[in-house]
């Protein structure tokens, strides 16, 4: 293992660096097409990750709000438990929220089978990222945001790997 390591790092990065999304990713970031291709991959978890980084790094992206508390509220919520499992044994992990947090209890009302509070929302918030060890990020309804995040995610793990 150590030798694999000191191996990776005296290689020089060639760009572009491969990304793999989630096959049943639906809408996929298109990321700068210098540094990164990104390529449709099925993943076990999460929805985004790095060629060479499969078992290292996660990040799970929702499109918004609602389509958390769907995780949390209707039948999936064991399905979304074993996901956070998972993730949390990534050294590197992140759940991307593509909402702002002060449209949670708008967004519970449009979800009529929902019987939860903003303050239970912002638990499993809490609990995600304490007892997960999974940041949080949320990004507003702005894709561009979050895409911008994601690139400098895979550009900062990158500038480690080369150290």
């Amino acid at each position: 293992m150590i030798v694999y390591l000191q191996r990776r790092k005296s290689i020089k990065r060639r760009w572009p660096v491969t990304i793999y999304y989630d096959d049943r990713e639906r809408n996929p970031f298109d990321l700068n097409e210098d540094k990164f291709r990104m390529v449709k991959k099925r993943l076990k978890t999460g929805d985004y990750t790095m060629k060479g980084f499969e078992d290292t790094l996660c990040i799970e992206k929702k499109s918004g709000i609602k389509e958390v508390l769907i995780n949390i509220c209707r039948g999936d919520r064991a399905r979304f438990k074993k996901l956070l499992e998972r993730m949390s044994k990534f050294k590197y992990k992140y759940f991307i929220i593509e909402d702002s947090p002060d449209r949670v209890a708008k967004v519970l009302r449009s979800i009529p089978d929902c019987r939860m509070s903003p303050r239970t929302f912002y638990f499993w918030v809490a609990e995600i990222t304490i007892r997960y060890s999974i940041p949080v990020i949320f990004t507003g309804h702005r894709p561009d945001v979050s895409k911008a995040i994601v690139n400098e995610i895979f550009t900062q793990l990158l500038e480690k790997d080369l150290k």
